[in-house]
């Protein structure tokens, strides 16, 4: 299933962030000419400071990991699983909270699923960095569970809230009745 974010208005320095089923990224200017493979997991507005959460199998460890990441290069595309390695979760959001169901080991009792908030258990790396080891048990899925609140505004916005009740009729001016605040040129 391909996950497609709707992805707002654009300007002109915007990018759209592509992730690959295989686990790759790559951002790209938007263009009518833009071709998409078939193999495409992930289509959204690329946010640079937004991190990127993957969960994937690496078999020479035999062991799941998960790391945190954010796209390096606007030029070429970041291959942040390894070749032999197999994506099994990805999301774009803020601050995603997961799910992970293990497969009932034969003739024992099933084992409790595990709550992840991503945030608290790995910090952003590079997409290189193998991230940290989630379990080495067989996972039978990862689902999301639930996103955690995020404020994107800057710190350094103050935002004023008026409400009609607090503005006096006496108080408001139109323009055409503030004949000082207008701005007369002679030439």
């Amino acid at each position: 299933m391909i996950a497609v974010h709707i992805l707002g208005a654009f300007k002109g320095e915007d990018k759209l962030l592509i992730v690959s089923k295989g686990g790759a990224a790559k951002v790209v200017a938007p263009e009518l000419s833009l071709h998409f493979d078939d193999d495409m997991l992930r289509l959204e507005k690329w946010v640079p400071e937004k991190p990127l959460t993957a969960v994937y199998f690496d078999p020479e460890k035999s062991r799941y990991f998960i790391k945190r990441f954010l796209i390096e290069s606007e030029n070429k595309e970041d291959d942040f699983v390894k070749p032999e390695g197999e994506l099994i979760f990805f999301n774009s959001d803020w601050r995603p909270v997961i799910t992970v169901d293990f497969v009932k080991p034969k003739g024992k009792e099933p084992l409790t699923s595990l709550e992840i908030n991503a945030e608290e258990f790995i910090s952003i790396k590079g997409y290189k960095a193998l991230g940290n080891q989630l379990t080495d048990k067989n996972v039978k899925a990862i689902t999301l569970k639930e996103l955690l609140p995020y404020d994107d505004q800057p710190e350094d916005v103050n935002e004023i809230e008026v409400h009609k009740e607090d503005v006096n009729a006496k108080d408001e001016i139109t323009p055409e009745e503030d004949e000082e605040s207008q701005i007369k040129l002679d030439f």
